[in-house]
């Protein structure tokens, strides 16, 4: 009797990684996630391929409330992809609060839209980003 050969298969299996190569991508490198942070501080991360016609921006974003306090310019970009950008962090007496620092990548009718709110004379913060507003970065700190 002869024994018969059980079909053998080789799997081959292709992983594509996303990663910065091609994509917009801005990362906050300080502060760390979960840290404590004082009511002024510079914020400064890293942006990659960033189109000519969009920009990063640094957004506060009070946690109880979901209001998103965004920064009145983009961040200024400095050498090797790196960028900073002065915030202040809730008032004097949100001590002990929670705040995500966000960075998004915003197109020219975000920017247009966040002007228009900011001109508001009763302006703090706003319920909603525009539609367009891109989400790319973002971590908890707690206010000392």
């Amino acid at each position: 009797m002869r024994k018969s050969k059980a079909p053998r298969f080789i799997a081959v299996l292709i992983f594509t990684m996303r990663s910065c190569d091609r994509t917009p991508c801005i990362k906050i490198t300080y502060p760390a996630d979960s840290s404590t942070v004082s009511q002024n501080e510079i914020v400064t991360g890293e942006a990659q391929n960033i189109p000519e016609d969009k920009s990063a921006w640094v957004v506060i974003i009070y946690t109880p409330d979901e209001m998103y306090l965004p920064n009145h310019t983009p961040v200024q970009m400095m050498e090797n992809d790196e960028w900073k950008s002065e915030v202040e962090i809730g008032a004097s007496s949100d001590r002990g609060k929670d705040f995500y620092i966000a960075a998004y990548l915003l197109d020219s009718l975000a920017v247009d839209e966040l002007h228009k709110k900011f001109s508001a004379p009763d302006f703090y913060g706003t319920e909603i980003m525009p539609k367009s507003a891109v989400l790319c970065d973002k971590v908890i700190v707690k206010r000392n």
